[in-house]
């Protein structure tokens, strides 16, 4: 019932408190044996509600928020007392709270469920585990702007680990500038169930043979077995990426290894032959600032099996960074997003559909395959394809003999694309899980266009983007000006662009100063379509050296200005045609490569150019080859 803010007998009620953050709402709960009485707040007129504390949780949940509605609360604020009241389950039902240690810390957890000795059904499990969830997220926009996404990356990869008959390893990589708070959501997981956390390790820790050591002992030294069916955490990978290239082709030779999901085994003159050959399946977190062009092209050569996820970070005025600095200090924030977070993670344990277990086996849910929205793959199949070419590896030199700046490349190592698409699909069922789902729909492929956008080398995705923003044709003046690179180095991606099989370069005359112009292939020109756009929400990308983040990376820019820059290039782009000609939907399909083996790129800047004080024409330095 409810009713009007008439004095009320307290006597009976034994505790009353205040939830932190929710003063404009509420003012105080009053909880007794068999009531709760909620006095809201100034915003309306102090009205109060009381409700019975009923025997099924989800009962009193319901009725709290029929009260609610009655007395005309805003949907919003109604969510987040609705979410706080579960958050705080333990208030209302304390004769639970023993049931309810987390083993990872010793602490308590938030919650835990009046059903727990009794089979919840599977929409109310859903309704809370999204309730759950969305107060996690809420938690972490108030708290850590700009992270949520890092967190919704990290928990959709995890919870692959909790999918029946996935059997291939996943390896996500965040990157993101320092002090982002890329690693916070490692350290709330770490020491938690399933999940093994740590700061360094080294390429023989998989497999030890350490002579030191009797060879019984060393399965206990071991990582592999530490990582298996676990979330492997390792929140510092720099120091990894940046190791003399001989031990860094023995570690990502190992990790490559490891992806396969078959173990691992090698051999030594001290101890002989050691290691594991039974299948091996983990998911692999870690972050990095960046990752060096040498780590691309070791994995084209190794496999291309590590996917990486970009953070995206808005850009702060000085008044947003002095209200953030004016936030309660760190340790409460981070406190409040554990609390949340290991709330959702208890309620997830209860999944009703999950395979029977022992108390300490790692769930396992049965996926319907029956439920998937056939669409999904037609998307999963094109980002895969755009991944495998995006990322291909060729190697580029300097050619003096030919006339201005100009390169050779070799044939390009492009990847098989079905095992990318494989692992997208992956990551897009952990995320309908997350969300309580044991089926794929269009909300799940968001998260698959960020890692394939992500994954590759930046420079190419973002000429790729530009060649998007653009309609689809571009020339090295656009992508000089725009993205402030040298004339060199645009000719030289957007040569790689072509080697790779993505676009076309087109000249406007057989002249040595004819304008180069880059056009997208027709079977990539799905991507210009607002489908593609619709898909992933808005993410750009940004460099994380880059500190100056922009808001968007083509903010003020159209097609007639990018048009003036294009002096000798009087024809537009034809506008995207309605009707594409279909791609086959097939897992195997290979991507046509290019079938000459050395590629040649010149400058088109002219002799009188230079003599005007433009930019000359110079070798490559050792970084720019590599």
């Amino acid at each position: 019932m409810f009713v009007n803010p008439v004095l009320q007998n307290l006597e009976e009620y034994k505790m009353t408190w205040k939830i932190e953050g929710m003063d404009d709402i509420l003012d105080n709960i009053i909880i007794s044996n068999e009531n709760a009485r909620f006095r809201l707040s100034e915003k309306y007129d102090y009205k109060i509600v009381i409700e019975s504390i009923e025997p099924k949780f989800t009962k009193f949940k319901t009725r709290l928020r029929k009260s609610f509605e009655q007395l005309n609360v805003e949907e919003n604020d109604i969510i987040k007392i609705v979410n706080h009241v579960s958050l705080n389950y333990s208030k209302f039902y304390p004769e639970f709270s023993d049931e309810v240690a987390d083993e990872g810390d010793g602490e308590s957890l938030a919650e835990t469920t009046l059903v727990s000795s009794a089979k919840v059904s599977d929409e109310e499990w859903k309704i809370t585990l999204n309730e759950k969830y969305d107060l996690l997220q809420t938690t972490v926009n108030e708290t850590f702007p700009d992270i949520w996404p890092t967190i919704e990356f990290t928990l959709s990869s995890m919870m692959i680990l909790h999918i029946k008959k996935i059997t291939l390893p996943f390896i996500g990589i965040i990157l993101g500038p320092p002090s982002s708070a890329k690693t916070l959501v490692l350290e709330l997981l770490r020491g938690k169930s399933h999940t093994y956390y740590t700061d360094s390790f080294t390429a023989r820790a998989f497999v030890s043979h350490n002579s030191a050591v009797q060879k019984s002992e060393l399965k206990h030294i071991d990582l592999i077995p530490k990582i298996k069916n676990n979330l492997f955490m390792t929140p510092e990978l720099g120091p990894t990426f940046s190791n003399k290239d001989e031990e860094l082709v023995q570690t990502l030779g190992i990790i490559t290894r490891l992806a396969d999901g078959h173990g691992y085994e090698s051999d030594t003159g001290a101890l002989g032959h050691r290691g594991y050959s039974e299948e091996t399946m983990f998911v692999w977190i870690g972050a990095a600032v960046e990752i060096p062009r040498k780590v691309y092209k070791l994995l084209g050569t190794l496999g291309p099996k590590l996917y990486f996820y970009r953070m995206e970070l808005s850009k702060r005025s000085d008044k947003e960074l002095l209200e953030e600095i004016e936030k309660s200090d760190f340790k409460e924030r981070r406190e409040r997003i554990k609390k949340a977070l290991i709330d959702y993670l208890f309620w997830f344990e209860k999944c009703p559909f999950a395979e029977p277990r022992k108390p300490k086996d790692l769930l396992k849910v049965p996926w319907d395959d029956s439920k998937d929205q056939k669409k999904v793959f037609e998307y999963l199949v094109k980002l895969g394809r755009l991944l495998s070419v995006l990322r291909g590896v060729t190697t580029t030199w300097e050619t003096k003999e030919s006339q201005g700046a100009g390169y050779a490349y070799t044939m390009p190592s492009i990847e098989y694309p079905s095992r990318a698409i494989t692992s997208l699909s992956n990551i897009a069922k952990g995320h309908a899980l997350m969300k309580g789902r044991n089926f794929l729909t269009t909300e799940d492929i968001s998260i698959t266009t960020t890692i394939a956008l992500s994954t590759a080398p930046i420079e190419r995705v973002k000429i790729f983007d530009l060649l998007l923003e653009m309609h689809g044709t571009l020339s090295a003046s656009n992508i000089e000006r725009i993205l402030k690179i040298s004339k060199t180095t645009a000719l030289k991606t957007m040569k790689e662009l072509e080697i790779l099989g993505i676009a076309n370069i087109e000249r406007d005359s057989e002249s040595v100063n004819a304008v180069q112009k880059c056009i997208l292939k027709k079977e990539f020109e799905w991507f210009l379509l607002s489908e593609f756009k619709a898909l992933r929400q808005g993410f750009v990308l940004h460099d994380t050296k880059d500190h100056a983040i922009r808001e968007n990376l083509f903010e003020g820019i159209t097609s007639d200005t990018i048009n003036k820059d294009q002096t000798n290039n009087t024809e537009e782009n034809e506008s995207v045609k309605k009707n594409h000609p279909h791609e086959e939907n097939n897992f195997s399909e290979r991507i046509d490569h290019p079938h000459t083996t050395t590629y040649q790129i010149q400058s088109s800047e002219s002799e009188s150019d230079k003599q005007q004080g433009g930019r000359t024409t110079r070798p490559l330095s050792k970084d720019e080859r590599d």
